[in-house]
This record gives C-alpha cells, sequence and structure tokens, in this order.
C-alpha cells in the first residue's frame, strides 16, 4: 500500500481502497473471503489504515469460514520499573500480552499503536499510528503456541511523554494493535489518555 494510499467505508458499508496510482479496491464487507486475502496480502500495510477501517476488517475476519476459532487477546497497561535501593521509579512503559487462542501455532508482527486525537508533529504535520521500540530485544515475528503469551514492554521516555501531554482531553485514548503473518488483527481495549499522564506524572520525579 503506498504512502498516500486513502481508504474508507462507503455508504454501503463496502471498504474503498485507492492509491496514487489511481487505482481502487473495493471490498464488500460480507466477503469473508476477499476480506481474509485483502489482510494476508495488506499484511504489512494494516497499521496505516484509519480506526474505523481497522474495526470493520477485525469484525468481518472473525467470522471467516476459514479461520480458526477464537484467536487472541492483546492486553495494553501501564508498567513501572522501580529501582530497590532507592525506591524511585526509573521507567514508565506501556506493557502489552499477546495471549495466542487459537488452537494452531501463529506468528505474531510486532504491536503498534493508535491515538485519538493524532499527535500534531513539526511542521504541522498529524499522526495517529506510530511504532515503539520494546526494550527486551524480541525478535519478530514471534512464534506462539496455543495458550502461550508474549510480554513485551515498550519504554516512554520524558520527550515522548511530552506527546502524550498535548493530546490529554478528556476523550483521549491509546490502543493497541497486533497482526499474524496470516493476516489476522487483534487490538486491546482502549487506554485513556488522562489516566496514563497522571499515572506518568504520579511516578516518575524528573
Amino acid at each position: 500500500m503506498e504512502e498516500n494510499t486513502s481508504s474508507f467505508i462507503d455508504g454501503n458499508g463496502n471498504i474503498v481502497i485507492k492509491d496514487v496510482s489511481g487505482s481502487t479496491i473495493t471490498i464488500n464487507h460480507n466477503d469473508t473471503s476477499a476480506i481474509s486475502k485483502l489482510l494476508v496480502d495488506m499484511n504489512a500495510s494494516l497499521a496505516k489504515l484509519p480506526f474505523e477501517v481497522l474495526k470493520l476488517l477485525q469484525e468481518k475476519s472473525m467470522k471467516s469460514k476459514n479461520k480458526f476459532k477464537v484467536g487472541a487477546n492483546l492486553y495494553l497497561t501501564v508498567m513501572a520499573s522501580v529501582d530497590v535501593a532507592s525506591a524511585k521509579t526509573q521507567v514508565i512503559s506501556w506493557g502489552t500480552t499477546i495471549t495466542n487462542l487459537t488452537r494452531e501455532i501463529r506468528y505474531f508482527n510486532r504491536p503498534y499503536f493508535k491515538v485519538y486525537p493524532k499527535f500534531k508533529i513539526d511542521n504541522g504535520n498529524e499522526h495517529d499510528t506510530f511504532g515503539m521500540v520494546n526494550s527486551d530485544g524480541i525478535k519478530f515475528p514471534f512464534r506462539l503456541e496455543y495458550g502461550q503469551t508474549l510480554d513485551v514492554d515498550f519504554p516512554v521516555n520524558h520527550e515522548a511523554f511530552e506527546l502524550y501531554k498535548t493530546i490529554n482531553q478528556e476523550d483521549a485514548y491509546i490502543q493497541a494493535f497486533v497482526t499474524t503473518t496470516l493476516g489476522e488483527v487483534y487490538s486491546s481495549r482502549q487506554y485513556p489518555i488522562p489516566k496514563f499522564v497522571a499515572t506518568f506524572e504520579q511516578l516518575v520525579k524528573k
């Protein structure tokens, strides 16, 4: 998928994807086979899709006749690393836990994140999708058998924290997403940005 590709849900609930060359792909929202193929073909580019398109793809792919039951669970929380000697918090991280609930082996890609509202970057640019570097050196895709879990922590430094403060409003949130090499999409619950900002400021002493 090109950098300037646009995607949306049309009036009939179908998924429409347009790229810079002018070509258009329209996927019937009830065609689970076509949706499954789209997820596999676009696996590396799924993070570029807007929230509403990702949500529809996730819902429809879960109903695919070709999909194994149950899927996977992605949990998002805030983690604190504390120095035992000083009892001071050293690092605040986003913590993710992936659990494979499918009775088949799956290979999971690195989680990525979306925020609402969008981060405002330099020169007026806005972004709502981003990846973070995990601190534990885990290589992706990562193999998980049925029932196995994978914990991945993503540290948030003070510079990054300043970005979260810029979107600190009542309805702001962050949400984690993860895909498999088969194109399955899973998401965490939305974590409120005000809760994260309050926790960070309470635990981290500059």
